[in-house]
């Protein structure tokens, strides 16, 4: 999980913290094997998103990027006009893989055909 923490994070020293949080998100949601709520992954961390939501989102926010993981938001109730939305993440490696495989090298690719 190293090298994969390298590609999404890259190796600044300020970024080990939010290595770990990304790390400790993934466990989670591996063990799970399926759509974790959002309010469980606040308890995995310890940090309260509406009071630090920077450091909170930060290793949510390159996985998705990345693919490593998906999200989901659904209605889960009402509360006078407005509608309350929860939003839950999955574990997606194959995702991850075929990010890499197809995006990155074609990519690469094109950068490469076109440097001179």
């Amino acid at each position: 999980m190293e090298k994969v923490m390298f590609l999404i994070y890259g190796n600044h020293p300020k970024a080990n913290t939010i290595k770990e949080r990304a790390i400790k998100i993934v466990r989670l949601l591996k063990t799970c094997n399926d759509w974790v709520d959002l309010n469980e992954i606040e308890k995995e961390l310890k940090i309260n998103r509406n009071e630090s939501p920077s450091l909170f989102y930060k290793p949510l926010s390159a996985m998705k990027k990345w693919r490593l993981i998906d999200n989901k938001r659904k209605a889960t109730g009402q509360k006078g006009k407005s509608v309350i939305y929860t939003t839950y993440y999955k574990y997606t490696p194959e995702r991850f893989l075929s990010y890499l495989k197809d995006g990155l090298f074609s990519i690469c690719e094109t950068e490469i055909k076109m440097f001179k």
